[in-house]
């Protein structure tokens, strides 16, 4: 029961989103299995959502969006700001 309160909570304010869906989505393959076989529509549509959470992370409206963002820029290089680069714009 802890698992599933823990879990979704980290969903639901998107902080640590990959690594909470994968206990979600072993706790949907073991209901599946053993206890509701019967329920597979239902379970295949969880599965999805945790999926595409999985493979493509939270978005922006998350808290891992905004740690990433604003207290793990990263620093300011040569190639991002344009130095070393001829620029047809440039004096």
């Amino acid at each position: 029961m802890i698992n599933e309160l823990t879990t979704s909570t980290l969903l639901f304010l998107g902080l640590a989103t990959r690594v909470a869906t994968l206990p979600l989505l072993g706790m949907i393959s073991v209901i599946e299995i053993f206890v509701y076989p019967n329920a597979w529509p239902d379970h295949v549509l969880w599965g999805s959502v945790l999926i595409f959470l999985l493979t493509r992370g939270p978005g922006r409206f998350s808290m891992d969006y905004l740690i990433e963002r604003y207290l793990l820029k990263p620093p300011a290089s040569s190639a991002r700001s344009g130095e070393g680069f001829p620029s047809k714009y440039s004096p």
